[in-house]
């Protein structure tokens, strides 16, 4: 019984001892796979890249407006009556002094032979009383009530030669019967509207100008007009507000555009481009263009030691070939394949782009 305590016991001290033997040599395993890991050479991205140079371009500020009328003018009765006759179709062009609207006369007439027959009267009068005078038979107050009265009838006359001429409605300029909101009939007071006139032979491209933008414009300096239909024309600046508007902080511009053919029409709206200022920018594909981290749009450059620096950028002026952008030093290496594989500091393996003219000439040859 003794002999098998003592063999069983020696077992089991056997048995522990190999365990602990194994788990010894397992750790220094994974020791030397840990070791073996760390002193791997790590695979570096392989990204392509060109070399840009900045140039001056000209910037372009673009603002929203739109066109208007070189003129427009909203016609108004100056005297109470029934309109007699409308002379004019509504989108017709007119010329100054043409008449438009007439009417009715009433008692116009009779009012005018009789205030003219008083005035003659009048004339009369002081004529007879001068003579009397001369001769002391007249005194002063008559000669004065006499001028008096002569003088309120030529003021009566001139009225209503004015009523008169106000029961004529003519064109106060060269342009288009826009609209008119009356008809034959329709008694008319002083003051209502009859018709809109516009000029649109010209037209004012018109928009609200940042306070910060506004004084890098002058008067007469040139600029292209954008409609709605991409046609593109060419204007002038005319005007500029020397006041801000209160609520926007903004300064209205005026730029005059040549319309004689008609071929645009007021009330579209347009873009107003206006060579501000000279800036250094450069030129790339927009496919090079990328996001950073915090949603900006920018450009991946090669840096020193062989690192991807993230610039955001901002975009002056699309072209069919590409976009000008600023916001990168004046000569840098841009990312242009591989830069959605990168994150920012990113050591790289830099490859330069193949030169397009040598590599064209090599397949001619």
């Amino acid at each position: 019984m003794r002999k098998s305590t003592i063999a069983a016991m020696a077992i089991v001290v056997a048995l522990s001892l190999w365990l602990w033997s194994g788990s010894d040599a397992k750790q220094h395993d994974v020791e030397q796979s840990a070791t073996a890991l760390n002193t791997a050479p790590v695979s570096l991205l392989k990204v392509q890249y060109r070399h840009s140079v900045a140039s001056d371009i000209e910037r372009v500020v673009k603002i929203q407006g739109q066109l208007e009328p070189f003129r427009s003018a909203v016609l108004r009765a100056e005297t109470e009556e029934t309109i007699k006759e409308i002379h004019v179709e509504k989108g017709q062009q007119v010329s100054k002094g043409d008449l438009l609207f007439s009417l009715e006369l009433g008692d116009r007439m009779e009012r005018l032979a009789e205030a003219k027959a008083q005035l003659l009267q009048y004339q009369v009068k002081l004529k007879g009383i001068k003579k009397l005078g001369k001769t002391n038979l007249s005194s002063e107050n008559s000669l004065r009530e006499a001028e008096t009265n002569l003088a309120a009838a030529n003021t009566q006359l001139a009225a209503i030669k004015l009523d008169i001429k106000h029961t004529r409605i003519r064109a106060p300029f060269t342009g288009i019967v826009n609209d008119y909101l009356i008809e034959v009939g329709e008694l008319v007071q002083m003051g209502d509207n009859l018709a809109t006139l516009v000029e649109c032979s010209r037209l004012l491209a018109t928009a609200q100008v940042p306070q910060l933008t506004a004084g890098k414009f002058s008067l007469g300096q040139a600029l292209e007009i954008i409609t709605a239909a991409d046609e593109r024309i060419k204007g002038t600046i005319t005007y500029i507000s020397s006041v801000a508007d209160e609520a926007t902080r903004s300064f209205r511009i005026e730029a005059e555009i040549d319309n004689r053919d008609r071929g645009v029409a007021a009330g579209m709206s347009a873009t107003l481009a206006i060579p501000a200022d000279n800036v250094s920018a450069h030129f790339i594909s927009p496919a090079h263009l990328t996001l950073g981290n915090d949603g900006s749009i920018g450009v991946y450059i090669v840096a020193e030691e062989d690192r991807v620096q993230f610039f955001p950028i901002r975009m002056l002026r699309n072209e069919s070939a590409g976009t000008w952008i600023t916001g990168l030093p004046e000569k840098v290496r841009i990312v242009t394949l591989g830069q959605g594989f990168v994150i920012n500091n990113q050591k790289i393996i830099p490859i330069a782009e193949p030169d397009k003219t040598a590599a064209a000439a090599g397949a001619v040859l």
